[in-house]
């Protein structure tokens, strides 16, 4: 029993030098940047969803109307695009690219055409408003002839029916705001200001600087 004890004693030393003896490992080093991970780029369709909201975001929230037939509904609606692009910002070109992406071929095709002939109307409105000469509230006499000569315009340029379209609430508001400044006595009072009357005179006063306001555009190349 002794002797066993003594040869175990002496393995033991001998394990104990070895492992003590055992060349180190290389040290452990950090990731190299090639060895993390990188995020994914981001798809084909991950980049078109984003661009579609890029584009979303920069064009106006109006539908433009078309029929069962997918014919162009020249109303209000494609008035306010026009604006958008032609009197906002965007400018044509930018206009042609969304009528381009948003309508049939046939109606886009129909809208350019109108859009076109709108601002030959606009460079001609501009040119024969300043030929007016209007400088400040301009009289009931001045002011119907005016609207005579625009009415005629848009006709000749636009068309009835999308002059109708276009204009007909506007030129409502118009005659209804003419007459009130044919039958408002200029020495009348001014109502109490905050009341609905005096409200009211406000937006009719509006109405009649929008009359004589430009479109204040470039002409169309």
């Amino acid at each position: 029993m002794q002797r066993i004890a003594s040869i175990a004693l002496v393995l033991g030393a001998m394990g104990l030098a070895a492992f003590y003896a055992w060349p180190p490992g290389p040290p452990e080093t950090a990731p190299t940047a090639a060895a993390v991970q990188q995020p994914a780029a981001p798809s084909q369709a991950a980049r078109a969803f984003f661009s579609e909201i890029a584009v979303s975001d920069a064009e106006p929230a109006i539908e433009i109307a078309l029929s069962d037939q997918q014919e162009l509904i020249a109303d209000s609606a494609l008035l306010e695009v026009f604006n958008f692009y032609l009197l906002k910002g965007g400018g044509p070109e930018e206009l042609k690219r969304y009528l381009q992406r948003r309508l049939p071929a046939s109606a886009s095709a129909e809208a350019l055409r109108i859009a076109a002939n709108y601002q030959v109307y606009m460079v001609q409105h501009d040119r024969m408003l300043a030929a007016q000469n209007f400088d400040g509230a301009p009289d009931s006499y001045r002011l119907d002839a005016w609207i005579q000569q625009r009415e005629r315009l848009r006709r000749d340029v636009l068309g009835e029916r999308v002059a109708q379209a276009w204009f007909a609430n506007e030129d409502a508001y118009l005659m209804q705001a003419m007459e009130e400044l044919e039958h408002t006595p200029g020495a009348a009072p001014a109502p109490p200001a905050g009341s609905d009357l005096a409200r009211h005179q406000q937006h009719m006063q509006q109405v009649l600087a929008t009359a004589i306001r430009p479109y204040a555009v470039a002409p169309p190349r």
